[in-house]
Order: structure tokens, then C-alpha cells, then sequence
């Protein structure tokens, strides 16, 4: 990106690293983990399936039900 012509002109806003407590109030602090795990956008350090089924949401989850 530096490459091109008027990049040096581009200010980005600063952006929060997101928003999923407060759009899932409910959710366990668990919950949450797993889903910045699973939407990651590298791939290389997005949770892979396994690693998601293997998560302690899932362990914490079932003994609630």
C-alpha cells in the first residue's frame, strides 16, 4: 500500500478492536473468546473447527443446560 501515489494522504480512523461485548451483553466472557477466535480475519491466527469444538465455551455450556 505505501507504493501507491497518495497513500501517504490517507488517514484511516482509529477503530475499536470490536464490538462483541456489547452486541452480545449475555455472553460469558468465554462466549467471547471463541467468537474473536472463530472471526479473526488472518487465518493463520483464526481457531480452526477442532480448536472451536475443543473450546471451554463448550465445556462451561454444558454443564448450564
Amino acid at each position: 500500500m505505501t507504493l501507491l501515489p497518495h497513500a501517504s494522504q490517507l488517514r484511516l480512523p482509529d477503530q475499536p478492536y470490536n464490538y462483541l461485548r456489547r452486541q452480545f451483553p449475555a455472553l460469558s466472557d468465554t462466549g467471547v473468546q471463541l467468537l474473536n477466535g472463530l472471526l479473526t480475519y488472518d487465518p493463520a491466527k483464526r481457531v480452526t473447527a477442532q480448536e472451536a469444538l475443543h473450546h471451554p465455551y463448550f465445556q462451561v455450556a454444558r454443564w448450564q443446560q
